[in-house]
C-alpha cells in the first residue's frame, strides 16, 4: 500500500510567519512578495487589492474618506486570513498598501495567535516609482 503524501505545512507543527509588504504604487511590491513566496517554503502570497476586489456590490474606493468602515472590515478580513494560513505553516506575504495605521489590525491577530509578524514598507527613489508601467 502506497504511504500517503504529506507536505511541509501539514507536517509541521510549527507556525509560519505573517510578512506585511508594503510601499507605493509601483514600488515594486508585488514583484517583490512573488518572489519572496517562492523562496519560502510552503509560501502564500496574498495580493491585498484581491480583497476589496471581492466587493461586487455597495464598494467604495479606498481613498474616499467614506470607505473607512469598508477599508476596516477589508484589512480585518486579510490580517485573519494571513494568519489562518501561517497558522497552518505557511509562510506568507501580504503585498499591498498597508498604512501604519492599520497595522495594529495585524498585531493583535499576531498576539492572539502567537505567530511572528514583520512589517516591510519598500521606499524606492524619487525617479524609481514614476518610471514603473502600471500593473
Amino acid at each position: 500500500m502506497d504511504q500517503p503524501t504529506i507536505d511541509a505545512a501539514t507536517s509541521t507543527s510549527l507556525p509560519g510567519r505573517v510578512i506585511v509588504l508594503t510601499g507605493p504604487p509601483g514600488a515594486g511590491k508585488s514583484t517583490v512578495a512573488r518572489l519572496m513566496a517562492d523562496q519560502l517554503s510552503p509560501g502564500v502570497h496574498l495580493h491585498c487589492d484581491d480583497f476589496w476586489n471581492f466587493i461586487k456590490q455597495g464598494a467604495i474606493a479606498p481613498y474616499l474618506p467614506q470607505a473607512q468602515r469598508q477599508n476596516e472590515t477589508g484589512i480585518d478580513v486579510l490580517a485573519h486570513a494571513a494568519f489562518g494560513y501561517a497558522a497552518g505553516g505557511y509562510q506568507v506575504i501580504c503585498d499591498g498598501i498597508v498604512g501604519p495605521w492599520f497595522i495594529d489590525v495585524f498585531r493583535s491577530v499576531s498576539d492572539k495567535r502567537a505567530i511572528e509578524l514583520h512589517y516591510i514598507v519598500l521606499r524606492p527613489d524619487r525617479n524609481t516609482t514614476p518610471s514603473r508601467p502600471p500593473v
